[in-house]
């Protein structure tokens, strides 16, 4: 991996300014190289994002609710690197034995 970056962006506010609703984003950016230094995979980019309302009289359980949906987005990251790697797992020439 070579970059981890997380952010939060404001999607929405109430009528007295305060902010209701916030977009998560996680973006990660990975190669895959083998022992011998070639390249499997190209430097890749996953970029995520989940939506999640905010309230002002509950913060802790918003902030609760932030870390359990960033959690969430890098095990989907994890499961997308997971797929890219078994399609280099399937990509394996056949070897057969001569006879």
């Amino acid at each position: 991996m070579l970059n981890e970056t997380n952010g939060k962006q404001i999607l929405s506010y109430n009528n007295l300014g305060q902010v209701t609703a916030y977009r998560l984003i996680t973006q990660i950016t990975f190669y895959v190289n083998n022992k011998e230094g070639d390249e499997l995979i190209p430097s890749a980019d996953l970029f995520l994002t989940r939506d999640m309302d905010f309230s002002v009289s509950a913060p802790t359980a918003a902030e609760a609710l932030e870390v359990l949906l960033v959690s969430d987005m890098r095990q989907d990251i994890v499961s997308q690197i997971v797929r890219r790697l078994a399609t280099l797992q399937s990509k394996k020439p056949v070897v057969t034995p001569v006879q």
